[in-house]
This record gives C-alpha cells, sequence and structure tokens, in this order.
C-alpha cells in the first residue's frame, strides 16, 4: 500500500491542489478539499476507485485540447487522504496545508460559533492562505459538470 500512497502523493504534488472551500458566497467559512486535475480520464478514475470523493469533466473549447478531468474529496474524506500521503508528499507548501488541515481543522471547527472561536477559524484560513499567489480567485472561471 505504501507504493500507492506515494503514487497519490506524488500527483498531488505535481498536479493537485490542497485547498479550503467555499461552495456558495453565503457560507461563512470553508472545508477541506483536494482535486487532482489531469487529461487522463484514466488516472482520476483510478483515485476515485482507490480514495472515493466525486469525479468531474470539462470539455475543453478550444481547437485540439484535450478534455479536463477531475478527482475531489472534501471535508473528513479530504483529511483523511492527506494524513494518509503526508509522510510521501514532497511539495513545502502542500505539506504546510496538509499539517494545517490535520492538525487544526477539527479542532476549531463547530456549528455554533462565539465570537473569539470565530476569530480562530478566520485566522486560520488566514494562516492557510498565506504563501498563497492567488489572493482572490475567479468566479466562474471554469464550468465543471457532475458525471453522472
Amino acid at each position: 500500500m505504501s507504493s500507492e500512497l506515494a503514487y497519490a502523493a506524488g500527483l498531488m504534488d505535481g498536479e493537485g491542489s490542497v485547498m479550503l472551500y467555499k461552495k456558495i458566497a453565503a457560507q461563512r467559512f470553508k472545508y477541506p478539499k483536494c482535486v487532482i486535475d489531469n487529461t487522463s480520464k484514466e488516472l482520476v478514475e483510478h483515485m476515485h476507485t482507490i480514495y472515493g470523493g466525486s469525479l468531474r469533466s470539462r470539455t475543453r473549447l478550444k481547437y485540439k485540447e484535450k478534455d479536463i478531468h477531475r478527482w475531489e474529496v472534501q471535508g473528513q474524506r479530504c483529511i483523511n487522504f492527506l494524513n494518509k500521503i503526508l509522510p510521501y508528499l514532497k511539495e513545502k507548501e502542500k505539506i504546510r496545508r496538509a499539517k494545517l488541515i490535520i492538525n487544526q481543522y477539527k479542532k476549531i471547527t463547530k456549528f455554533n460559533y462565539t465570537k473569539e472561536e470565530a476569530q480562530k477559524k478566520i485566522d486560520f484560513e488566514t494562516e492557510f492562505y498565506k504563501n498563497s499567489e492567488r489572493k482572490q480567485f475567479l468566479k466562474g472561471a471554469h464550468k465543471w459538470q457532475e458525471n453522472n
């Protein structure tokens, strides 16, 4: 199983993203999400078979561009996945983010927040993205389709 975990970590290092995500703007706080985008449908289907999650595809509109396929896990599944692959990750920023999610996310996430607890959650999200080159993410930049 360690070779499978090393393979998954390599995919995350090279093709993946570890992020905090909000489905809708009305959500107060973000949740963990791991994503791998690739032109190989078989690759993302393999990740889905082993680790669960969901699959999406995006058809490229420009001539000669391949379709993009996405595998993703979120919430507790993302935390479990990161916990498994952490010893094999090599990219420093992904290691830092994985450790933050594994060690802090559940401790500061609640159903109802006091003002101080809400500030801790905001501080966590700020720390998570402190090294990000993209401070603001484009809305509607991609049109992803659910695979049925």
